[in-house]
This record gives structure tokens, C-alpha cells and sequence, in this order.
């Protein structure tokens, strides 16, 4: 094992200081009330997003019935024209 010098200690001591450093800070920002309070109304309207989807369907699924609807309709009519 090679021996350190006090230079090399003082430096790991100082880089280990400083990754504690970020991760205290990163811990106090995460259980901050406010960033939490923020995390779960940001669950409560994405779930409310997805039951609303879930019942009234996307704007794309809308279109996509609407278009397929007009474009029987237009169908059911070209062959009750074309039967009279």
C-alpha cells in the first residue's frame, strides 16, 4: 500500500467534503414542504389528466370518430343514392 502524503489527505478530505456538500443539498431541496406539496399536486392533475382521458377519450380519438362518422355517413348515402 502506498503511503499518502498530508497533501493527498487534505485533497480527498476536501473532495469528499464537497460531494456530502451536494448531497445534503440535494436531500434538503427534495424533502423541501414546498417542493413535496408541489410533487403531489403535480400527481392529483396528472391523474385527474388520465381519468379525464379515460372518460371523454384524447382530441385525437375525438377527431378520429368524428372524421370516421362523417365518412360512413357520406358512404351510406352514396349507396342508398346509388340503389334508388
Amino acid at each position: 500500500m502506498s503511503q499518502e502524503t498530508p497533501e493527498e489527505i487534505r485533497a480527498r478530505i476536501e473532495n469528499t467534503r464537497q460531494e456530502l456538500s451536494t448531497d445534503v443539498n440535494t436531500l434538503a431541496e427534495t424533502v423541501r414542504p414546498a417542493n413535496v406539496a408541489k410533487r403531489q399536486v403535480d400527481k392529483v392533475k396528472e391523474a385527474a389528466g388520465s381519468a379525464r382521458d379515460k372518460v371523454m377519450g384524447t382530441a385525437g380519438t375525438a377527431k378520429e370518430k368524428v372524421m370516421g362518422s362523417a365518412s360512413n355517413a357520406g358512404h351510406s348515402t352514396t349507396s342508398t343514392l346509388g340503389d334508388a
